[in-house]
């Protein structure tokens, strides 16, 4: 008898106490909406961060300017000067970078070429792949 009374407060109990979805069924409702994304032209029209704007003053490095100048790493098409990265074609002030090779890069102006070779010692890691 005590199991019947227990078995039937416990199904009543059920019945009332059903969990609220409601938030869950909006929450699912806003995902099955259409959402709409930057078109094609949008997209097109957004600038690289990693490249410098067409329009944007290079400063002009002079040879002095480079002494100095620590090559930290080489990594691939990709060299590391004063803490920043440049790839291969990049320019630094007035300098292009023309090639690069296991050692060092090789920067080109107008007055002449210049070429900067990493610094040998312990806090150097040479990547060759």
């Amino acid at each position: 008898m005590k199991r019947g009374i227990l078995l039937f407060i416990s199904l009543v109990g059920s019945m009332f106490a059903q969990p609220d979805t409601s938030r869950y069924d909006e929450r699912f409702n806003m995902l099955s909406q259409k959402r709409v994304g930057l078109s094609d032209q949008q997209i097109i029209s957004l600038h690289n961060p990693f490249s410098p704007a067409k329009d944007e003053v290079v400063k002009d490095v002079s040879p002095d300017e480079l002494i100095g100048k620590d090559l930290t790493a080489i990594i691939g098409d990709r060299v590391r000067i004063n803490n920043e990265w440049y790839t291969l074609g990049d320019n630094i002030g007035s300098f292009k970078i023309l090639s690069l090779s296991g050692d060092g890069v090789l920067l080109e102006n107008e007055s002449g070429k210049l070429e900067l070779k990493l610094n040998k010692g312990n806090k150097n890691v040479i990547i060759k792949y």
